[in-house]
């Protein structure tokens, strides 16, 4: 057999003319710099008017039509200038988890300051305060050296939480000072923007609109074609748009058309397009034109053998009649399903229940959270109770042993489906493109998803170190209230002889969950993630006054911890601007509380509010 050549499949096809116009953005982004001379591909000088806006690229598309391979043109351009480049991206399912996209591109800008008088220049400017606020968001920049080692003490923890101005200032002065020294243009790029959080979208705006700093071009992508109107994400360009500072490039990119498929396929067949060009006609009415998608079918072709080299002449051969009847869905998406249904169970149970934590994981904890599903599932079939019942069925499906994680991680890194994390030790992995990540979730029985979940938080929560669970905690919250409905369900539906211990037993776990959801909160709020905190909080005082039977029966019960709840989200409705709500809030700590602390920490709030 030969292996299937994909290196051309690497490159772009049918884009040249949005790679054009990212190239212009990208050079008149360097001639505003002060001093500097943007050469363009041919060696010559480029006299191009400098605009006097700053510029900012979005590219539109949808799932899999080739944005970030676009995007990422800009990489070698911006090393060849000794610019950076950073990435993040987005992921689907963890829209609460703030500036998510922004921490790995700045991790990843961590990597790439290395210049010890570029760090020392950058400490001096930022100061303690500044790079205080910093670190809380993108720990691994104090790790790096990046920031002011000073800057870090034992109560760092405890140290009060930045203003919303605070914390953007700092970040505006991190990007500015990062590119004014040594006259160099930093591209922040940031994947899937239809799934970002709405603290990331207020803080690219703030860096967006700062015309104090022209260096720094923004370049987002996301699928327009998944959002509607009247989403946040939208909203936010048009306030972006409205500011008059920003020049917006929008770069609309569709599947591809016929003609350039049977490019990419003559190109990796080393044939004639004339010889393709029934098969190109084939792949392109089976995927249509999904670039993604047409690398992965013209693979499974090979592994098929549907696709083969002959060795006698020297060139590729394939039979049209049954690769159109062996691949009858022309849905896009149901031939990555349909991939993944035909690799072995327990491969394809890795990458579900990895779908569940996000685009990457920690393979430790994947074996963790499997060893605990297994202990769940092997407790449950000793029980007859409804809870039981109800996990047996719902964990049905789950065949993966955890002796057996690592080998099935071999298998998945061999077939393309997950990729190692870069600059990783051999224990990190991600998808390497999230329709990998949908399709393996879609693999989940719908009937089971929600407690997976819920057992995949649990697990984090009672088996990780204080110190790992920070790092993942909103992920494991976001897991447990996905899931807590379908928990709880069997339990509150199902009367049985058992049902007053189990009711007991459920109420102090929705207790936890409710405590865990304010522990989520008042971490959103330390990094200045209010819109976030309120949904944290908002959902603890629903869990707490649920658990008690109602509001009046919630402060009887739990005082403090309703106190202590109403507090935090009156200050992060009074963050977000949300007055009205945060009356409500504040009014209820007045009819409820007793405690002369708690009123003036409420009439505190107002007054700060009314000062805003």
């Amino acid at each position: 057999t030969c292996a299937l050549p994909l290196d051309c499949c690497l490159l772009l096809y049918g884009r040249e003319f949005e790679e054009g116009i990212l190239r212009d953005i990208y050079r008149r982004v360097v001639l505003q710099q002060k001093g500097s001379i943007a050469i363009s591909d041919d060696g010559e000088q480029n006299d191009n008017e400098i605009s006097t806006k700053k510029e900012m690229v979005l590219i539109l598309g949808p799932s899999g039509a080739g944005k970030t391979a676009l995007a990422k043109t800009l990489h070698d351009r911006a090393r060849k200038r000794n610019d950076y480049f950073v990435s993040g991206k987005f992921v689907m399912g963890l829209r609460s988890i703030p500036y998510a996209a922004i921490v790995e591109a700045l991790a990843e800008l961590s990597e790439q300051i290395t210049d010890r008088d570029e760090i020392f220049a950058l400490r001096d400017k930022l100061g303690e305060e500044m790079s205080r606020v910093i670190a809380r968001i993108v720990p691994a920049l104090k790790q790096k050296d990046v920031l002011s080692l000073t800057a870090f003490s034992d109560n760092e923890g405890r140290s009060p939480s930045p203003s919303r101005d605070q914390f953007n200032f700092a970040f505006r002065s991190f990007f500015r000072h990062l590119c004014e020294r040594n006259n160099k243009t930093c591209i922040l790029f940031i994947d899937d923007l239809q799934w970002a959080d709405a603290a990331s979208l207020e803080l690219l705006e703030v860096l967006a609109t700062d015309q104090d700093n022209a260096h720094l071009l923004i370049v987002g992508s996301y699928r327009d074609d998944e959002i509607e109107a009247t989403d946040p994400l939208l909203a936010r360009i048009r306030e972006i748009e409205r500011s008059n500072r920003v020049n917006i490039s929008r770069l609309s990119i569709t599947n591809l058309e016929q003609h350039v498929v049977n490019e990419l396929v003559a190109d990796t067949l080393n044939m004639s397009i004339d010889d393709t060009r029934q098969l190109s006609h084939l792949v392109h009415q089976k995927t249509h034109g999904n670039v993604f998608y047409v690398i992965k079918f013209m693979k499974s072709l090979a592994e098929d053998n549907l696709l083969q080299y002959n060795f006698g002449s020297l060139q590729w051969e394939f039979d049209l009649k049954t690769i159109d009847i062996k691949y009858v869905t022309n849905n896009v998406a149901g031939l990555m399903l349909n991939k993944l249904r035909n690799i072995p169970v327990e491969d394809a149970q890795v990458l579900s229940i990895s779908s569940c934590m996000g685009s990457s994981f920690d393979k430790n904890i994947l074996m963790l959270v499997v060893d605990f599903l297994q202990e769940s599932l092997s407790l449950s079939r000793n029980q007859l109770d409804a809870r039981s019942l109800s996990v047996q069925g719902a964990l049905s499906f789950f065949k993966l042993q955890t002796s057996n994680v690592e080998a099935c991680i071999d298998r998945d890194l061999s077939m393309g489906l997950l990729e190692l994390v870069s600059n990783a030790r051999y224990d990190s992995f991600r998808f390497p493109h999230d329709q990998i990540q949908e399709a393996a979730f879609a693999l989940i029985p719908q009937q089971s998803r929600g407690l997976l979940q819920y057992f995949i938080g649990q697990a984090l929560v009672s088996k990780l170190p204080a110190n790992q669970l920070s790092k993942v905690l909103f992920s494991a919250v976001d897991l447990l209230n996905a899931g807590k409905d379908d928990y709880s369900a069997p339990i509150i539906q199902t009367p049985s002889s058992n049902s007053r211990v189990e009711r007991e037993d459920l109420r102090r776990e929705m207790h936890q969950l409710a405590n865990l959801n304010l522990v989520a909160g008042k971490k959103a709020m330390g990094i200045s993630a209010f819109r976030q905190a309120t949904v944290y909080l908002q959902t603890a005082i629903r869990y707490i006054e649920e658990t008690n039977g109602g509001i009046d029966m919630a402060w009887a019960k739990q005082p403090g911890f309703c106190l202590n709840a109403h507090q935090a989200y009156a200050e992060s409705l009074s963050c977000c601007g949300d007055f009205d709500d945060m009356h409500k809030s504040i009014d209820r700590i007045f009819q409820y509380t007793t405690s002369q602390e708690g009123r003036m920490n409420a009439y505190s709030t107002l007054v700060d509010a009314y000062g805003a």
